[in-house]
């Protein structure tokens, strides 16, 4: 250990003493760009609530209100997400089950089978899109209607 005081006042002074380690950790605080730099990607998933509390599209307050002329909130929350997970995934492709990258929330009963009313969300294969310009088609095609409400858009 040097004192710089010391050090400064006597050209004989060589130390004030030595620090031993018994034992050294090293550990890094690994940020998000370190994983994307080793080679992190991102996948992007979608949860769209399709119970009737979210009313049919033809309802200008609905969630799902298509517009030709304005995204409503489930179209620009899947846009801006895609949007950022398209730059961290190689492929630009992202998995759409059944056609659709959605799932039904509580649509599912006790015993796992779909009530009538989710039918038009049922997941049967794997489907891919290219996120790039096309990650709203499977939302927009995604025939969810349930009885008694308006179809899907043209």
């Amino acid at each position: 250990l040097i004192n710089e005081k010391k050090a400064a006042k006597s050209k004989r002074y060589t130390d004030s003493g030595k620090l031993h380690f018994h034992k050294v950790y090293c550990w890094m605080d690994f940020t998000f760009l370190d994983f994307i730099t080793g080679g992190t990607e991102l996948d992007f998933s979608v949860a769209v609530d399709f119970t009737k509390s979210n009313l049919p599209m033809n309802e200008e307050t609905s969630l799902h209100h298509y517009d030709k002329n304005r995204a409503n909130q489930y179209e620009i929350a899947i846009a801006a997400v895609a949007d950022i997970c398209q730059h961290y995934n190689s492929s630009k492709i992202f998995k759409a089950y059944g056609g659709r990258p959605l799932m039904s929330w509580g649509a599912f009963k006790k015993d796992g089978g779909l009530p009538s009313a989710a039918r038009a969300t049922q997941m049967n294969s794997f489907e891919y899109y290219e996120v790039l310009g096309e990650h709203l088609v499977p939302y927009w095609q995604s025939g969810y209607t349930f009885v008694g409400e308006c179809p899907r858009p043209p």
